[in-house]
């Protein structure tokens, strides 16, 4: 069985979210909890920068970002 999923609107707590960026999360201030075979994980530290953040982000968004924050 596969899914697709298309994600239209999502809610943050102000808390989360990086300084002086109201649409991006601060991953040194968000602490999930991960269950995985009925156990409960939190994150541990950044292992090692991702090539992805050597990418402008305009070339990665897409126009469904512009539709959900008209939303």
């Amino acid at each position: 069985m596969t899914f697709e999923l298309k994600i239209v609107r999502v809610h943050l707590d102000d808390q989360i979210l990086m300084d002086g960026k109201s649409d991006h999360i601060d991953p040194d201030k968000w602490r999930p909890l991960i269950m995985s075979f009925q156990q409960f994980y939190g994150l541990g530290h950044q292992v090692h920068a991702s090539t992805l953040a050597q990418i402008p982000e305009e070339l990665y968004q897409t126009a469904d970002r512009d539709h959900a924050t008209r939303a």
